[in-house]
């Protein structure tokens, strides 16, 4: 998936691709460590058991993300036989 993301930039491109792409991803990475941050918080009860309590919201925490990584991949089915063909036709040249 990564590479897909230059096959509609032409060579000139690539360079402000290749900073836009790694600047997505990171913020792509904050956002999801803040993210299981909150709903670790979210699945911890008002009662705190040491251990107890957060291994439960961790193991939650850890289904749910896994259930939505699952979700994601919606995104792979979409992609059509000749997506990427730009890329291939490139390294030809």
């Amino acid at each position: 998936m990564n590479s897909l993301i230059y096959t509609d930039l032409e060579a000139k491109q690539i360079s402000a691709g290749n900073t836009l792409a790694s600047t997505v991803q990171q913020i792509a990475l904050s956002v999801s460590v803040a993210t299981v941050s909150l709903i670790s918080g979210l699945f911890l009860t008002t009662e705190y058991h040491p251990g107890a309590s957060v291994v439960s919201a961790l193991q939650k925490t850890f289904l749910l993300f896994g259930i939505f990584t699952m979700l994601t991949a919606y995104v792979y089915f979409r992609l059509k036989t000749g997506d990427g063909e730009n890329l291939r036709k490139r390294s030809k040249k």
